[in-house]
């Protein structure tokens, strides 16, 4: 499960995968050797499986095994949401422009020079990258910008109006008003006001 957690943190697992990662788990609880050495899953396995070790059928849904131990389950984790999760926590820090992270570094100087993490498009790039852009929906709801003094903030493409990124509602708006779709949030203030 930790070589599961450790290639769920570091990239976005296709279903595939996910699903074959489940088949083993599984495999292991199910159907594992019980002169292994594991005395503790050999019980929870004798506990959960109905007839010997090798044949029958669970007692238990493997979806069951997820919940909390006070509701029936074992914690056990769902990899698809630990890994939806662990690349969102990436696209967080992707948000924040985390400047400790090399890979945010590149990405701004790369990917995003004049663009936004909420406006860029998914197609033409990597696999991967379509799939942390997909799970922007899931953060921009929660997401709340402060402002500061607006260098690094887009005023068009960045959520910090309530009805989201003004580009997306108002697509003439960079041209009628004269201001570059591009534009930083401090080109709007002066004085500390805007």
């Amino acid at each position: 499960m930790s070589l599961s957690l450790y290639w769920a943190s570091a990239f976005i697992l296709p279903k595939r995968v996910t699903n074959e990662i489940e088949k083993r788990l599984r495999n292991f609880l199910w159907k594992g050797s019980t002169n292994s050495g594991y005395a503790k899953v050999a019980r929870l396995r004798n506990f959960l499986w109905k007839g010997s070790t090798n044949s029958g059928y669970a007692k238990v849904a493997w979806k069951e095994l997820y919940r909390q131990m006070d509701e029936g389950g074992l914690r056990f984790k769902d990899i698809t949401t630990l890994n939806r999760a662990l690349m969102t926590k990436k696209l967080c820090d992707i948000i924040r422009c985390d400047q400790t992270s090399i890979r945010v570094e590149w990405l701004y100087n790369g990917q995003l020079q004049d663009t936004s993490i909420w406006t860029i498009r998914e197609h033409g790039d990597s696999w991967s990258w379509r799939k942390l852009l997909r799970l922007r929906i899931f953060l921009r709801p929660m997401v709340d910008y402060q402002i500061g003094d607006g260098r690094k903030f887009h005023l068009w493409q960045d959520p910090w109006h309530y009805l989201g990124p003004l580009i997306e509602t108002f697509p003439c708006g960079p041209r009628l008003l004269g201001i570059e779709e591009t534009a930083k949030f401090s080109t709007m203030i002066s004085g500390g006001e805007w």
